[in-house]
Order: structure tokens, then C-alpha cells, then sequence
């Protein structure tokens, strides 16, 4: 009797070890179904017992399409601990970031959560996969999970398609393409450990409202309105006045882009918000961005004052100090335009979107061989007006109802029209002689003698 009870019973612990062992990790699972079926954004989340543990297991995987992918423990961005997926620099190994956001800003890497990178883990197939294990993960500076909630907030996020592949876990981030938010049972995720198996559909996990594509074009409208306003609108502002002698447009067309530059000013702000490596202004694209700025304001005041000065209601000469003001407003001209573009270029690489640079020096290119050319024919006019005979002995024909010329100014009469002395009397109505004598300007008195008496008299 006593060795069947002992093999009953080796037998129930022979079982009991082998169900343990078996089982699959309790879990909970979230499923974001992109349009392509087969390619997923999956969370999975394991707690493991006892409840004083502070650890997490997780599985998380998603296209490569996606620059990087996100899962954040918490209702929105601020105080949420949030773990950033990407392609090492080789490729084919996954990097795990944990970070903290502070805002919606880029989070921040933190040393105080270890996350180890399992097993199994890899790009593949244009798939990334992680299987993790996370050690101190259930609290954290700015906040905590509740492992007893069957409603715990979540919030994920997707990278875009650029192409990120690096090793530094403190490498900074390009604003998300889309994001989300879903909430998740933990009693359901918590029981035995490890990194959860079973995450084909979606268990104890919902979506909280729909997905949102993020929308927002400060990148590209800070680009387009400081970019253009250095390689178009301030070259075109100063053609107006070089080539077409216009100084009311040209100061029109530099004050103009004066303000679509500090409206480019202020979006440039706002994005150095979003991003650790720009947050304390300290970058050379931010330096130049602020000098070149400073330099555009003086340049419009310089261009003001020395326009107040030279066209004063006297129109006397301007004094030799005038003549200074409009020499160094002329230099510094181009010199602040050659600097806004070459920030342009700078700014690009800042913006980790060097590739860029290419259309942008076409752009460049294109527009100077314009404005060349514009100046090219504006000279060659100009000396050929230059050289354009000229009659040096007008001769001025004097008769009763006929036009009167004024030498250097033939042809300026239309029909109908006559000469005036200043008081306003018709040259035609006086006598011959006078009329002939109030024809001459004074620097041809001497020149031409006046007719007999008489002359174009009947």
C-alpha cells in the first residue's frame, strides 16, 4: 500500500510541475491593425507576482516602415514612462529607449528604469520585434502604475518613415506620425512571469477613441517662410531698386519679409520646444537663426533712417555721413541674405533631413542664374541707351500757329498741346518775337538770335 501511495503521489507533483512550467504568462494584449493585416502594432504586457514586484515583462512589435514605435504607461505625454523601439546601426538588432516626457515634447532618456532586451528580439521581414524585461518599471518620476486597475490608461506613438537606425539610446526623435490611446485590464496581465505568448487578437485591451494623424506643418511652413523669404523675396526687393530704381517697392517688399521672417521666427520657437537638443537655443542654426535676425532689423531701420535722411523735404544733398549710412546699408545687404541662405542649409541638417539640402541648393541655383540674367540685360540696356546719338543743335522753329521746340525737348508736344510761359499764357497768343525769346530757355539765350520783324507775318 505504501509504495502506490508514494507513486500517487509523485505523480500529482510530477503534474503539478509540469502545468507550471507549461502554462503560458498571463497577459494582456493591444492590437492597432494597420492597413496592411499582417502588419500590426502589438503590445503585449505581463506582470509578474508577487504584487511587491516592481518588474514587467512585455512584447512589442510593428513595421519598420515606422521610423520607431512607442508604447508610454499613463492617459497623455506629460509624466508618462515611455519605451521607444528602433532599428540598431547594424540593422537587424532592436535598441529599447525608456524615457520620461515632461510635455508634449520629445521624452527624455532615463537611467533609472533597466530594460533588458530578451531573446528573440529583431528585425526581420520588415517587422521589428521586441521581448523585454523591465526592472523598476511600476513607478517612476511623475508617475506610477496601478496594477489593479482594469482600466489602465495607455498611450502609444509611430515614428515617421525616416531612416533611423542607431545604437544611442539617447538619440533624438523626429515629432510622431500618428498616435493614440488604449486602455488595458492588469488584473487579466498579472500572474506568472515572462514575456507573453499569446497576443493574436486583442484580450483585455481596448482602444480609447480613434487614432489621430498628426497634422502639424511647423517643420515645413518654419522652412518655406524663412528659406523663401532669403532666396526670393529679398533678392526681388532689392532688384526693385537696383535694376528698376523703385525705392517704394523695395522698401515695401524688405519690410514685408522682415515680418514673414519673425512670423518664421516664432514657429522656429515652438518647434525648439519639441526637442531635447534644441530646447536651450544653443545649436548654430538657432545662433545664426537669432543673429541673422537681429541684422534684418537693423537693416530695416539703417534703410529707413538713411531714406528719412536723403529725401528730406528740402532735397538738399545728403551730408557725407548720409552717403556712409546708404554705403553700409548696400554691403550689408547681400552679406545678411548670403548668411539667411547658408542657415537654410544648416537648418535642414539640424532638422535631421540633410537630404533636403539637394532641392534646396537647385533652388538657389536657378534663382541666381535668374537674377543674373535680370542684371545682365539691365546693363547691357543701359549702355546701349548710353550710346544712342544724341542732337547737339536742336533748332527751334518759330511761325504764327505753329509748335514751338524747346532745344533737347522736341518731340515732347502732342497734338493740340502748346507751350506755356509760367504765368499760363499760350506761347501762340504772343508776338512773334516775344514768343520766340519765352521758347528759349535761358541756357540758350545768345544761342539763337531772334527773327526779324515781322517774321511769320503775312
Amino acid at each position: 500500500m505504501a509504495p502506490l501511495v508514494e507513486t500517487v503521489a509523485l505523480g500529482l507533483v510530477a503534474v503539478s510541475l509540469f502545468g507550471r512550467v507549461g502554462a503560458a504568462p498571463a497577459s494582456s494584449t493591444f492590437i492597432l491593425s494597420g492597413s496592411d493585416s499582417n502588419v500590426n502594432l502589438t503590445f503585449a504586457l505581463n506582470v509578474p507576482q508577487p504584487a511587491d514586484n516592481d518588474d514587467l515583462f512585455f512584447y512589442l512589435s510593428g513595421p519598420t516602415s515606422n521610423s520607431w514605435l512607442a508604447i508610454g504607461a499613463g492617459a497623455e505625454m506629460r509624466g508618462a514612462l515611455m519605451f521607444i523601439a528602433y532599428p540598431g546601426a547594424d540593422g537587424n538588432k532592436v535598441i529599447l529607449s525608456p524615457r520620461i516626457a515632461t510635455g508634449n515634447s520629445e521624452p527624455t532618456y532615463t537611467s533609472g528604469v533597466k530594460v533588458e532586451v530578451l531573446d528573440g528580439s529583431g528585425v526581420s521581414n520588415g517587422i521589428l520585434t521586441v521581448k523585454a524585461h523591465c526592472r523598476n518599471c511600476r513607478k517612476w518620476k511623475g508617475g506610477s502604475l496601478d496594477v489593479n486597475s482594469q482600466n489602465q490608461a495607455w498611450i502609444y506613438a509611430l515614428g515617421h518613415s525616416d531612416n533611423l537606425k542607431t545604437d544611442s539610446l539617447t538619440v533624438g526623435l523626429r515629432r510622431h506620425e500618428g498616435y493614440g490611446r488604449f486602455n488595458m485590464d492588469m488584473r487579466q496581465a498579472t500572474g506568472e512571469g515572462g514575456v507573453p505568448t499569446n497576443f493574436t487578437q486583442n484580450s483585455g485591451a481596448a482602444g480609447n477613441g480613434p487614432g489621430v494623424t498628426d497634422r502639424d506643418l511647423s517643420r515645413q511652413f518654419h522652412a518655406l517662410l524663412m528659406c523663401g523669404t532669403f532666396v526670393i523675396l529679398f533678392p526681388v526687393g532689392a532688384m526693385f531698386q537696383r535694376l528698376f530704381g523703385s525705392v517704394r517697392l523695395h522698401r515695401l517688399t524688405q519690410l514685408f519679409g522682415l515680418v514673414v521672417i519673425l512670423v518664421g521666427l516664432g514657429l522656429g520657437i515652438k518647434l525648439s520646444k519639441q526637442y531635447n537638443k534644441s530646447k536651450k537655443f544653443h545649436s548654430a542654426h538657432q545662433i545664426i537663426g537669432l543673429l541673422v535676425l537681429s541684422l534684418c532689423i537693423s537693416q530695416a531701420a539703417l534703410g529707413l533712417l538713411q531714406h528719412h535722411l536723403h529725401h528730406r523735404k528740402t532735397q538738399r544733398k545728403s551730408p557725407p555721413a548720409v552717403l556712409n549710412l546708404n554705403l553700409i546699408h548696400r554691403i550689408a545687404g547681400p552679406i545678411i541674405i548670403l548668411l539667411g541662405i547658408l542657415n537654410g542649409g544648416i537648418g535642414f541638417t539640424f532638422a535631421n533631413s540633410p537630404r533636403h539640402n539637394i532641392p534646396y541648393a537647385i533652388i538657389i541655383l536657378v534663382v541666381a542664374l535668374f537674377f543674373a540674367a535680370c542684371i545682365f540685360l539691365k546693363t547691357k540696356w543701359t549702355r546701349r541707351q548710353s550710346k544712342a546719338p544724341v542732337d547737339d543743335h536742336p533748332r527751334a522753329a518759330v511761325g504764327v500757329g505753329e509748335e514751338h521746340a524747346v532745344p533737347g525737348r522736341e518731340g515732347q508736344l502732342g497734338d493740340g498741346q502748346h507751350q506755356h510761359q509760367e504765368d499760363g499764357i499760350p506761347l501762340a497768343d504772343l508776338p512773334a518775337t516775344a514768343a520766340a525769346a519765352a521758347a528759349v530757355p535761358p541756357a540758350y539765350a545768345g544761342a539763337y538770335p531772334p527773327p526779324p520783324a515781322g517774321a511769320g507775318r503775312g
